[in-house]
């Protein structure tokens, strides 16, 4: 690689500079549907109302993915308070990144933004050809637009759309390695008056 694209050791990414990440595509809509009702426990609001009432594992997936899908089809996400997790019920067909803008599946992508700052246009070379919903394939673009509480360093999740299995896009093929190179090409564009670009 040039010295301009090098891999790039630790510290902040900036535009094309390139490092190695791990990789592991955890990142989805939890589906109350995928999960037992079993020992259920009450998603509360901020003002600790109980909002929903969920099985154990549905929950804790939820907590670990920020955003889930109700069986009553309403969406909603985490609110961090204090280390005691709330929820709201949000206006967005997959859940909101931590801009407040809505995921979009095979787009959005949550990193460490100490590491890689939010709003970076990623391009990931391992991606490349995956199949994506509607037929096409994916050209290796994904955008820095969440965080999560167990993304730490360089390591990046990509999200895959609804439940555990929108994840087996990427269980074979040329980016089931658990590590990737990762380039930061640019920066989502914000124009004047605006505070945050959503995708499209």
């Amino acid at each position: 690689m040039s010295g301009a694209n090098r891999i790039a050791g630790k510290g902040r990414l900036t535009p094309a500079k390139t490092a190695r990440f791990t990789f592991d595509g955890k990142s989805y809509t939890a589906l109350e549907g995928d999960y037992s009702a079993a020992d259920a426990q009450p998603f509360l609001d901020r003002r600790g109302r109980v909002l929903h009432n969920g099985g154990r594992e549905f929950r804790n997936a939820a907590e670990i993915e920020g955003s889930a899908r109700l069986a009553d089809g309403r969406v909603i996400n985490i609110v961090g308070e204090s280390g005691r997790p709330r929820w709201r019920v949000v206006n967005a067909a997959y859940g909101i990144d931590t801009r407040g803008c809505p995921l979009v599946p095979f787009r959005s992508a949550a990193v460490d933004p100490r590491i890689i700052p939010l709003g970076s246009i990623l391009h990931i070379p391992s991606t490349v050809g995956v199949r994506v919903p509607g037929g096409g394939r994916h050209d290796g673009t994904w955008y820095a637009v969440d965080v999560g509480s167990q993304i730490r360093g360089q390591h990046v999740d990509l999200f895959t759309g609804f439940g555990i299995n929108s994840m087996s896009r990427f269980r074979d093929g040329p980016n089931a390695d658990e590590s990737t190179i990762v380039t930061v090409t640019g920066a989502l564009p914000v124009r004047r008056g605006e505070r945050t670009r959503c995708l499209p």
